[in-house]
């Protein structure tokens, strides 16, 4: 604002040119003036019509207008323009390219113009240094014949406006960074509430007013105490006062009833606020909503629990069962020499034995998946004979027929074999296992942009829709396989995802009730040197 108000005390002392009639130097005076109190008051309408009234005063105005950069860079708008026939220069036009670019004022001439103008002049309005707006006026004299005097004119009110213009163009980017702080403030998921050193309220966002029930407009300026309960009015004091005295301020909890009907538990800490001249203002509390954490914490407890349960029930199940499939086994051998119903006995055991078995490693390996300790012992594996041989530890009887297809050229792959070939495992044995009426299971690999693609086919019961999205997880059984009496874990689909995962991959399934389903594994396409090891 210096340079406008050295102009203004000036009072334009150097004017003394006689065709400048003293009427009109005062005109332009008040002109300037006027332009001083709008730019103080940010309208920038009212302020470009005050700025053509000036150019209007100071030459013989014929015609103008005035353009300003849009947020587009290469977009200007204009934002004035008179009624005038003649023709006014645009911003695509050359001279006012020239004086965009620039940044300084032009006065240049269009022989073609057709009208009364016989000159214009542009004057450029910078903003940090950058033009954003050009003010162009059509004059009825050619630029060589006005006077000293309003040659001098005009540039000095192209300074006075541009000082004026970038003063409001800084209000402008203040009150939209404003705006945005302001904005970010009621969007954080936490209640804020900045009070004075003295104690008062003068601010807090929506979550704030949520969480303690209260409404901005009637208590900002008012004290904590008049607010809050007394537990928490003595709270909030405590910490600040702990926070102004320059201590550590540690977060506090806060049982806090929401209505009287539900309560909360809330984290409350406290931060100094400064003005720019680094003077303590005031504290800001940051209110945080800690049931959610409680209670996802408390489920991640519980599941911690089960699945260590579950590893534990596992592991210690799994020596008794070494030990009872080799008595069966030796039971199994002298079969023939049994009575028939003791043989049948028998081979009911043996098949309860193998199911608790294959349950009991499902869930070993379900807990070492889930647990993390499972790592990738990566190899490098020829797909064609990754899926043959996991197809070869399926049982397969002869009413069904699975086939393999794997597109020619597909790299090898990097990938932890004996995993892969357990997840590919699971998925086979299950499109043989739901498809009670036999049919044919297909094995298809191929290159999907960067993954390798391996679907399943299977012609059998298929799945409703609305099971699609439960059937990864775990011991989630369809309602088909329930009532067909088909056996299964249903721990296999789980650990097929888990696998997947743990590859960057992906698993999905699409299915029809009654005409089968796809079950597809994605797989990145990781080719070349495995880490770790010598080329």
């Amino acid at each position: 604002m210096a340079g406008g108000t050295m102009i203004a005390d000036t009072r334009y002392r150097q004017v003394h040119d006689d065709d400048l009639a003293q009427d009109q130097c005062r005109s332009v005076e008040d002109s300037f003036d006027r332009l001083t109190r709008l730019a103080r008051q940010r309208d920038i309408g009212a302020f470009y019509e005050a700025t053509a009234t000036a150019v209007a005063t100071i030459v013989s105005l014929d015609c103008y207008a005035i353009f300003e950069r849009m947020e587009d860079d290469e977009e200007w708008e204009p934002f004035l323009l008179d009624d005038s026939s003649c023709y006014c220069p645009g911003p695509q036009d050359e001279h006012v390219q020239t004086v965009i670019r620039e940044g300084v004022h032009q006065h240049f001439t269009l022989p073609e113009t057709e009208g009364s103008a016989a000159g214009y002049f542009a004057i450029p309005l910078l903003a940090g240094g950058e033009c954003t707006a050009v003010i162009v006026a059509g004059i009825q004299r050619a630029w060589e014949q006005t006077s000293v005097t309003e040659r001098e004119l005009v540039v000095r009110f192209g300074h006075h406006v541009d000082v004026l213009y970038e003063n409001i163009s800084l209000w402008r980017y203040l009150t939209e960074l404003r705006d945005l702080f302001d904005s970010v403030g009621e969007n954080v998921p936490h209640g804020l509430i900045a009070v004075n050193p003295a104690g008062q309220i003068t601010a807090l966002n929506s979550t704030a007013e949520f969480m303690f029930s209260v409404q901005k407009l009637f208590v900002l300026d008012a004290p904590l105490s008049e607010i809050f309960d007394t537990g928490l009015a003595r709270l909030f004091t405590e910490l600040m006062q702990t926070a102004i005295q320059g201590a550590v301020v540690e977060d506090r909890e806060y049982e806090h009833s929401l209505g009287g009907k539900t309560s909360i538990r809330i984290g409350i800490s406290a931060s100094l606020i400064y003005n720019r001249h680094q003077e303590l203002v005031g504290v800001l509390f940051l209110c945080r909503d800690l049931s959610m954490r409680q209670e996802i914490k408390h489920l991640r407890a519980v599941d911690q629990l089960k699945t260590e349960f579950l590893n534990t029930v596992s592991h210690e199940l799994k020596t008794p069962l070494t030990a009872l499939l080799g008595g069966i086994d030796i039971l199994m051998a002298d079969r023939a020499e049994m009575r028939e119903d003791h043989a049948e006995l028998v081979e009911v055991l043996a098949d309860d034995v193998v199911r608790l078995q294959t349950l009991v490693y499902d869930l070993l390996d379900m807990a070492r998946l889930q647990s993390g300790t499972a790592p990738l012992a990566q190899s490098c594996c020829v797909v064609h004979d990754l899926i043959r041989e996991a197809v070869g530890f399926v049982r397969i009887d002869d009413s069904c027929e699975v086939s393999i297809e794997v597109d020619e050229g597909l790299p090898d792959i990097i990938v932890d074999a004996q995993k892969i070939q357990q997840a590919l495992t699971n998925l086979v044995s299950n499109a043989v296992k739901y498809s009670p009426q036999g049919g044919q299971v297909q094995v298809r690999a191929r290159a999907d942009g960067a993954m390798l693609r391996i679907d399943v086919v299977d012609e059998g019961m298929g799945i409703h829709e609305d099971e699609l999205p439960k059937i990864w997880d775990k011991f989630y059984r369809t309602r088909e396989s329930s009532a067909s009496e088909i056996e299964g874990t249903g721990l296999g689909l789980a650990i097929v995802k888990h696998i997947v995962d743990l590859h960057g991959g992906d698993a999905g399934v699409e299915s029809t009730p009654g005409s089968g389903s796809t079950f597809s594994v994605s797989l990145p396409l990781v080719t070349g040197t495995i880490p770790g090891t010598p080329l």
